[in-house]
């Protein structure tokens, strides 16, 4: 009996993996894996779904420097993997991420789950049918305020990316500087990539900062890493 309770617990919490750089444990949905192309060098992994042996990283240039640094590339792949340059690396993961954003909305766009403009996301989430608001970087400081602010008060989930022109795709080709998704999944499928490849992109052009290497308050043993309370790993939040 307490065998079924704890992996159904486990189902519940989702899967997780170890950053091979820092070692924190991270879910898996937040993580970003590579595997090792038949020429040695790394491949990321933008579906999940490479067949292979795999690493997980956070979305952190810093975990990539400190995998290689610890030679965890070749520990988790193989002995011959070589990692390359990180940046051009990195930088296919935030293409690839953006990439993948892009053909979300599209299929949102298609299917009627958007909308767009401010009249429209602000009567959206007034009534509680907005499951992501979605601002366009270049937009209006104005807007961006309005709608953010109104987003934070509905507890609707707001992310800015992309830009005006690119946004206008999803609206007949004009100008669009705000929309809403109003499906679920879709928006919590837009939620991960964004949050991971902007956190990726933020590592690559935004200040450095060192990464935690402490894996637990005994430096003798476990791999559990500390949470800023020091008794264990933290709940991840409930998603859209």
């Amino acid at each position: 009996m307490g065998r079924d309770r704890r992996r159904w617990s486990g189902r519940r919490a989702g899967p997780y993996r170890t950053c091979i750089g820092c070692r924190r444990r991270l879910a898996l949905k937040a993580s970003v894996r590579l595997v090792r192309d038949p020429q040695g060098g790394l491949l990321p992994d933008l579906s999940g779904k490479l067949p292979g042996r795999g690493a997980h990283l956070c979305p952190d240039l810093r975990c990539f420097e400190l995998a290689c640094e610890r030679q965890a590339f070749q520990r988790s792949l193989d002995a011959s993997a070589q990692p390359g340059e990180l940046g051009p690396l990195v930088e296919r993961l935030v293409e690839g991420g953006l990439a993948q954003t892009r053909a979300l909305l599209a299929t949102a766009a298609r299917s009627g789950w958007i909308e767009p403009g401010r009249d429209a996301v602000r009567q959206a989430v007034t009534a509680h049918q907005a499951a992501l608001v979605l601002l366009a970087e270049d937009g209006s400081a104005a807007l961006r305020a309005e709608l953010g602010a109104l987003a934070e008060r509905e507890r609707v989930p707001c992310r800015q990316a992309l830009r005006v022109v690119e946004l206008a795709q999803y609206h007949h080709g004009r100008d669009l500087a705000v929309l809403a998704v109003r499906h679920r999944g879709l928006a919590a499928r837009l939620l991960e990539e964004l949050d991971r490849t902007q956190a990726l992109s933020a590592s690559l052009h935004g200040p450095r900062a060192p990464v935690p290497r402490e894996l637990t308050g005994n430096p003798g043993g476990g791999k559990m890493p500390l949470t800023q309370g020091g008794h264990g790993p933290s709940r991840p939040g409930k998603g859209v």
